[in-house]
């Protein structure tokens, strides 16, 4: 359908999905722009565990600025509000049903969002008028509440601050130049093992001297991790610090649709500090193990130490910096479109 020249553009909107599994689990979801498929098994979006529901069962699309269901013709329906349907247009509190396993729908902002307001608007007219009416009567109330919804228009602003703030930096982000910079020393190594001498001998001069030279090179990369370390394990504190302060700015919102939402955007915020900590945690452990393979080298090569020639034929590097990063950036944006989502449900109010 073609949109009139006048029709105004329509708002983003975001939505959680809380999915009451037939085994009793409970989890929320927030819902990824355009569409997610549901059904038993990967590679669905959302894949949950009912043998009652399709391998493909039904999908959640963001259409003309509502959130829409559609069956794909799964074996045993798709149902909302326990109604049959092949397709259905959502509102906030719908409750979608798919075999055994319940989706609870939660919307804001969005096309829904305002024709559902404007509907309360129209059902409370009357009371807008009798409190249009008292306002004028008591000026005094009216100054005192036009300075409270100043101060909370004030707070509302301060918190969209805080948040967008923090979205500013994170612990991968702060990593990735020191990463950057190892890849060309893991180009210098590429293929290069550092030689050993055999039982009960020593190394020849140009094999020492090769040797040294390799090492160089790993001891420029345990200084290239210490650095990166520290400059992740800062942005990681900053993270904290500011979901702190996000958290007691929340804390001072009055309007319960604000708390509401607040509450959500802090669940995504802490989600993403939480992916920030396994980040660290995995890329700390890479450090530490890059520094124990150039000592054992060193001892092996160097100091013609047998046993550390065992450990060093055994030893095997837990990860890569390159994909341990490539992983949190991903990772991280999706924590983000999840907190984006629920600012602008925010600010859309």
């Amino acid at each position: 359908m073609q949109l009139g020249p006048h029709r105004p553009k329509l708002g983003p909107f975001s939505a959680l999905l809380t999915v009451s599994g037939a085994d009793g689990h409970v989890s929320s979801i927030p819902f990824r722009h355009p569409r997610m498929v549901v059904g038993r098994k990967r590679p669905a979006d959302l894949a949950v565990n009912d043998q009652r529901v399709s391998s493909r069962h039904c999908e959640f699309a963001a259409e003309d600025g509502l959130l829409v269901v559609r069956d794909l013709e799964s074996i045993n329906g798709t149902f909302v509000n326990e109604r049959r349907i092949h397709e259905a247009r959502l509102v906030d509190g719908d409750l979608v049903r798919i075999g055994n396993t319940r989706v609870a729908i939660a919307i804001q902002g969005g096309r829904a969002a305002r024709l559902k307001l404007r509907e309360r608007i129209v059902r409370s007219w009357p009371i807008l008028v009798g409190l249009v009416a008292c306002l004028l009567v008591v000026g005094g109330v009216a100054l005192y509440r036009y300075e409270q919804l100043a101060a909370e228009a004030r707070m509302r602003t301060r918190y969209a601050q805080l948040v967008r703030g923090q979205l500013q930096e994170d612990v991968c982000t702060a990593a990735q130049p020191f990463v950057d910079k190892l890849a060309t020393f893991d180009q210098q190594l590429n293929g290069r093992a550092v030689p050993l001498p055999p039982p009960g001998h020593v190394l020849s001069p140009t094999d020492r001297q090769r040797a040294v030279d390799l090492l160089a090179l790993y001891r420029a990369k345990v200084e290239l991790y210490s650095l990166a370390t520290l400059a992740a394990t800062e942005a990681q504190q900053r993270e904290r610090d500011n979901l702190e302060r996000v958290t007691r700015s929340g804390a001072r919102l009055t309007d319960s649709k604000d708390r509401k939402v607040a509450f959500w955007a802090e669940g995504q915020l802490s989600e993403r500090v939480a992916k920030g900590e396994a980040f660290l945690s995995q890329f700390q452990l890479l450090a530490r193990e890059t520094g124990r393979f150039t000592s054992l080298a060193e001892a092996a090569a160097l100091r013609n130490e047998s046993g550390r020639a065992q450990e060093l034929a055994a030893f095997r590097f837990p990860s890569d910096a390159k994909e341990l990063v490539k992983t949190c950036h991903s990772e991280i944006a999706r924590s983000t479109s999840g907190v984006l989502g629920a600012l602008n449900a925010f600010e859309d109010d």
